[in-house]
C-alpha cells in the first residue's frame, strides 16, 4: 500500500499535466482543462487529503466523423481508492453512445471494476486515451445503453443520424 501522503502527490502531478494538455499541445489526445477540487483547495489555502474525492472536468476533442467538430465535457472521479483502483469517469455532454450508461459513466476496459488491465500505475492520461479512443469507437464488449448499441451493430445509418442530431444539439463548439 502506498504512503498516506503519495496519492495527493500523484493527483496533484496528474492535474498539473492536464492544464498544459490542449488544442494545441503536441500530445494526440487532446484536453481542455476546466477544473478540478484541486483548484477549490488551493483558493482556500487547502491542501487535497488522502480521504478526499477529487473531482476533476475538462474537454476532451474526439476525431471521430460524429464529433470532430466539437468538445465534449468530461469528468474525472477519483475516489479515495485511487490510484489503486480506477476512476470513474463520466461523459457530462449528453450523447448517444453504446459504453454510456443513463448516469453518464463510459465504460471502457480499462475503467471496468472487474478490469485486469488497470494497474496503480495507469496515468490519467492512458484513461483520457482510452475514453477519446472508445467514444471515437465503440467497444463491442461492453454495451451500457442497450438502444446504442444494437443500432451500433446492426443499424449503423440509423445510428449514425441520431448520434450525430444529439451531439448537433449538446456539443461544445472548439
Amino acid at each position: 500500500m502506498a504512503a498516506p501522503n503519495t496519492r495527493p502527490r500523484r493527483i496533484h502531478h496528474e492535474v498539473m499535466r492536464f492544464k498544459n494538455i490542449g488544442l494545441t499541445s503536441n500530445s494526440p489526445c487532446k484536453f481542455g482543462y476546466e477544473k478540478s477540487t484541486l483548484d477549490i483547495l488551493e483558493e482556500n489555502n487547502q491542501s487535497l487529503k488522502s480521504s478526499d474525492t477529487c473531482i476533476m472536468t475538462g474537454l476532451i476533442y474526439p476525431k471521430s466523423d460524429i464529433y470532430k467538430t466539437g468538445a465534449l465535457r468530461v469528468e474525472f472521479e477519483l475516489h479515495p481508492t485511487y490510484p489503486l483502483k480506477a476512476p470513474k469517469v463520466y461523459v457530462r455532454t449528453k450523447i448517444y453512445h453504446p459504453n454510456v450508461c443513463e448516469n453518464d459513466e463510459i465504460c471502457t476496459s480499462l475503467l471496468s471494476p472487474t478490469s485486469t488491465v488497470y494497474q496503480a500505475t495507469t496515468s490519467l492520461y492512458e484513461i483520457l486515451e482510452e475514453v477519446t479512443n472508445v467514444i471515437d469507437e465503440p467497444s463491442n464488449d461492453l454495451f451500457q445503453h442497450t438502444e446504442a448499441a444494437a443500432a451500433w451493430l446492426y443499424k449503423r445509418e440509423e445510428y449514425i443520424k441520431t448520434a450525430t442530431e444529439l451531439y448537433q444539439k449538446h456539443f461544445i463548439p472548439r
